[in-house]
């Protein structure tokens, strides 16, 4: 569901886009794609997003850093490469893993 919901959100029109564009990138992205502010319905599929205040154009690795780092602290280890799998990554490895979940959590440091 993560991975698809993500997925959704990155293939959105960004043309005229009023969001910020922080990065640099051409996607949309949600800036804090945590598992708690992707909402989700009982059969698997995405209902809404919320925390939007990072929202804006950019390089979907931001997502993807806070995805792997969220799956981690609310699931246990473990659930990375399957996640880069689902999101289309061809060939994840823990280290691909471990290099998106380092972005994430020294974001602020």
């Amino acid at each position: 569901m993560l991975a698809s919901g993500l997925q959704a959100f990155h293939s959105a029109n960004t043309s005229g886009c009023p969001f910020t564009s922080y990065m640099p990138g051409e996607s949309l992205v949600h800036g804090d794609a945590c598992l708690p502010n992707i909402i989700g319905r009982d059969d698997g599929t995405v209902n809404g997003y919320i925390d939007l205040g990072e929202m804006g154009v950019g390089d979907v690795e931001v997502d993807l850093s806070a995805a792997v780092w969220s799956l981690q602290y609310n699931l246990g280890p473990g659930l990375g490469e399957r996640f880069l799998r689902a999101c289309g990554s061809p060939d994840p490895t823990e280290q691909h893993v471990r290099r998106l979940w380092t972005i994430y959590a020294t974001r602020d440091a």
